[in-house]
């Protein structure tokens, strides 16, 4: 992450470092480029999971993606890089208010993870994907490695987290395909009842407006696809909450 910090032209740089909270105004922020980094990370890590583990099915592929690129992996990038001293460091050449703002930001989740995919996406325009990827790869090499290790049971979490939240989950087969011998099948999963805002953490905003979420996933069993789609809702909770 450093090296790709290093490699930004100074506009750019800035523009990575800087919460909306201090900007001059929110086209000077990281705003745009968050939103930028957040697809070309998707994309580097599906394609460098698809490569590494040809005997990995989709659902758990989309496990593993879920929790590489979620915002609380995104946010131990940061943290491990330095991210948020850097947004600091630019806040304060601004102004000691700016700089205080930054401090207090620097310790949330969703603004450690905003400055990483601001970085990212700040790259990508410098430098393109092809060089970009496999330095977003490189980067994120433990978080790889912690969600192989410690792979998360995607149904029983969101089962979990909608009991908390008095939320209703509701479970659809949409279909099967292929031989006898090779089947797919794909399964929706709705959440509804529970508050927008509402993170893979359990947190809820109260102001929050009530939605209803939806999410599909497929694999070889029954089970496998809504391991899938439940790990589909679970990243778009997380996303939908930053």
């Amino acid at each position: 992450m450093h090296e790709l910090l290093e490699d930004l032209p100074e506009d750019l740089r800035l523009r990575a470092l800087t919460h909306p909270a201090f900007a001059t105004s929110r086209a000077e922020s990281f705003e745009r480029l968050e939103f930028l980094g957040d697809s070309v990370l998707g994309l580097a890590i599906t394609d460098g999971l698809f490569e590494r583990y040809p005997e990995l099915p989709e659902g758990e592929l989309t496990r593993l993606r879920a929790a590489v690129v979620s915002r609380e992996s995104c946010a131990e990038v940061a943290r491990a890089n330095g991210l948020g001293a850097a947004m600091v460091e630019i806040a304060a050449a601004r102004g000691t208010a700016h700089q205080a703002s930054a401090e207090r930001l620097a310790e949330q989740r969703n603004a450690l993870a905003a400055l990483t995919e601001g970085v990212i996406g700040a790259s990508f325009l410098t430098l393109g994907y092809a060089a970009v990827a496999p330095r977003v790869l490189a980067v994120f090499e433990d978080r790889i490695a912690y969600a192989l290790e410690n792979r998360i049971d995607a149904r029983s979490q969101l089962q979990e987290l909608a009991s908390r939240a008095g939320a209703d989950v509701t479970w659809d087969e949409l279909g099967e395909d292929g031989p006898p011998h090779d089947r797919t099948f794909t399964v929706s999963v709705k959440l509804a009842g529970m508050a927008r805002a509402t993170g893979t953490d359990g947190t809820v905003d109260g102001d929050a407006s009530m939605n209803e979420l939806r999410a599909s996933g497929s694999g070889r069993s029954k089970q496998e696809a809504q391991q899938a789609a439940a790990a589909a809702l679970l990243a778009l909770m997380d996303r939908d909450q930053g």
